[in-house]
């Protein structure tokens, strides 16, 4: 697996022996420059913070955040093409992903995991050296190393379900990581019990005025939030369940003015997803204000420069826009996310998406304009509302005794996007877990609609017993492709096997312990001969 894995440049790590921790920007640059041997680096407890800070700065490049959207929402229903896509974001939407397809290269998660793994290898001989460095601080940043390889892990579980499971570092690229995949739930099992120690160790806070350590680096509310996103993926509904009420009665123990809560409506899209940090983020990696582009979002979206007309993606106005009659469409006309979301349609009949990179739209006799924002937003993985709607899904999966605490937690989000209703959702139209399951799955769509998590939405629906053609039929109503098209496009995605990524044929190549995905096998062994 020499293609998957970078070496960790000692030239790298040189440099950030001179970086200050001054401010967020600071912490988060590298500068590949510069010599020293690996022997002569663990010499204290900054040379740690400053590899924990590389591995957060390794996990917001480009590579990586395009792959968490990418691998989490593009083949959704909520996903079609925009004015510029390439080739192959094209075939990923047009379910015609083969083995050589660029998104199927997992290698910028895999450098993360390295240099976690390479923290969590080296930070406990600093504790003997460095008679300033606690066994406190220890624990704290391996807290962090562990959380942040769980995430990176949980994200590669989704995207190809069984991968090579590494937990220990390569350094001077001496080591070859020939390996063979583990099987995706062992994987995730393994992760729960490093989230666990994690959990223990972890700092609640960095400081009551450092928000963008509190929001940008995990925390036990953070580790708390991926636990529940784990567990719900397994099944494990009740421990689910546990783990956000945990969650629940950690947030309430803090003073009223520090407490996470749901923003206002008429606020909630400014407040989210232009300023970022806000009273209800609890995990968003940091660009705005910090001199980092969110390249990633700019080019699939259309933010910054580039603009709507060179974005890559788009929305499917057919299936989501009230406006256009559709029955299935999600969004009733009083709920303000479908205006703040997606901007009308443009030149060529284009939906463009304004999550992340537009203002918020502005109103005036009847007519709603849209500006793109100049700056980089930061990129959210975990809010308020996942905690309340995980926590809603696992309910309901428990059974009937628990439809109306689901249901609950539903209408927090629901009536937050509809202020202007005076009733909330009626348990007498959702009496029965079927029922609350669709409302679930159809309040967690509109909610975090873009920030790719529908795809993983619609997978885990699969995994938990429901028909694959259930899953066919939800993404089929955004293909605007002839007949013949269409109908090849949702044959491919009629087996389970087709919902995961193909690994990159180069690293089948190369690691001769590695099986192809079931689904394109016949493809590698065509290229093969």
């Amino acid at each position: 697996m020499k293609t998957a894995f970078h070496k960790i440049k000692v030239a790298f790590l040189a440099v950030l022996l001179s970086l200050g921790m001054n401010s967020c920007q600071d912490w988060l640059t590298i500068f590949p420059e510069g010599e020293l041997i690996l022997e002569d680096y663990w010499k204290e407890g900054a040379h740690v913070e400053q590899v924990v800070a590389s591995c957060y700065r390794s996990l917001i490049e480009p590579a990586c955040i395009e792959r968490m959207l990418v691998w989490g929402e593009v083949r959704s229903d909520n996903m079609v093409a925009g004015p510029n896509v390439g080739g192959d974001l094209r075939d990923v939407l047009d379910v015609n992903i083969l083995t050589t397809n660029g998104y199927a290269n997992w290698s910028s998660f895999y450098t993360v995991i390295n240099f976690c793994n390479t923290v969590l290898l080296y930070a406990p001989g600093v504790v003997d050296i460095d008679n300033t460095y606690s066994i406190n601080q220890l624990n704290a940043h391996r807290a962090e190393a562990l959380a942040i390889r769980a995430l990176c892990y949980f994200y590669l579980v989704r995207a190809f379900r069984d991968v090579p499971y590494i937990t220990h570092p390569s350094v001077d690229g001496a080591e070859d990581f020939a390996m063979a995949k583990t099987e995706g739930h062992l994987i995730l099992d393994s992760l729960i019990l490093d989230l666990k120690e994690a959990k223990t160790y972890a700092q609640n806070n960095y400081g009551v005025s450092n928000v963008k350590h509190n929001k940008g680096r995990f925390t036990r509310q953070s580790i708390r939030a991926l636990m529940a996103d784990i567990y719900l993926w397994q099944g494990r509904y009740q421990e689910c369940v546990d783990i956000c009420r945990e969650f629940h009665r950690e947030n309430a123990l803090l003073p009223l003015a520090s407490q996470l809560r749901l923003i206002d409506a008429d606020f909630m899209y400014t407040e989210v997803f232009n300023r970022g940090n806000s009273s209800e983020s609890i995990l968003e990696f940091q660009f705005a204000d910090d001199g980092i582009t969110n390249s990633a979002l700019n080019k699939l979206y259309g933010g910054g420069s580039s603009g709507a007309s060179n974005s890559d993606l788009s929305a499917p106005s057919k299936s989501l826009d009230y406006s256009y009659g559709s029955m299935s469409a999600p969004f009733k006309i009083t709920d303000v996310r479908w205006l703040s979301f997606v901007r009308g349609v443009g030149s060529g009949g284009y939906l463009f998406i304004n999550k992340y990179v537009g203002t918020q739209p502005e109103q005036y006799d009847n007519i709603i304009s849209y500006s793109i924002r100049g700056t980089t937003s930061n990129f959210i993985l975990y809010r308020l509302s996942d905690i309340y709607l995980m926590e809603a899904e696992a309910l309901n999966e428990l059974g009937e005794a628990h439809l109306k605490q689901a249901l609950s937690l539903v209408n927090k989000t629901y009536m937050r996007a509809n202020p202007s209703l005076t009733d909330s959702l009626s348990i007498v139209d959702y009496g029965n877990v079927e029922a609350m399951r669709e409302l679930v799955l159809l309040e967690r769509q509109r909610e975090f609609m873009f920030e790719g998590k529908r795809w993983f939405d619609l997978v885990r629906m699969v995994n938990k017993g429901e028909p694959i053609f259930k899953l066919t039929t939800i993404v089929r109503r955004k293909f605007n492709m002839e007949a013949g098209a269409e109908i090849l496009a949702v044959s491919k995605m009629s087996k389970m096997d087709a919902l995961y990524f193909p690994i990159l044929q180069d690293e089948i190549l190369s690691n001769e312990l590695l099986e192809q995905n079931p689904f394109y096998q016949l493809e590698e062994t065509s290229a093969k001969n």
